[in-house]
């Protein structure tokens, strides 16, 4: 599983064509820790999914939160 594995994570991010440094991509944090007083947590890290049928624009979706160009533009009838 990605989630649980940096390792296979990295191997994901390359096969997907991410060539930059993977420190960059990934970290590792710990464990959720809140502060009970605060109600604030110590994290900011977010975990999205990204759900949709086909050519819905997912992939365009998460190629502009890193500044990639998109591959292909294909127009709806209607």
């Amino acid at each position: 599983m990605t989630l649980l594995n940096p390792t296979f994570s990295v191997e994901n991010l390359k096969y997907m064509g991410y060539d930059g440094d993977p420190s960059y991509a990934i970290r590792v944090t710990r464990r959720r820790h809140v502060d009970r007083k605060k109600q604030r947590s110590e994290r900011n890290v977010l975990q999205c999914f990204v759900f949709g049928p086909m050519k819905a624009g997912k992939s365009a979706l998460l190629d502009s939160f890193i500044g990639r160009y998109f591959s292909c533009y294909l127009e709806v009838p209607g």
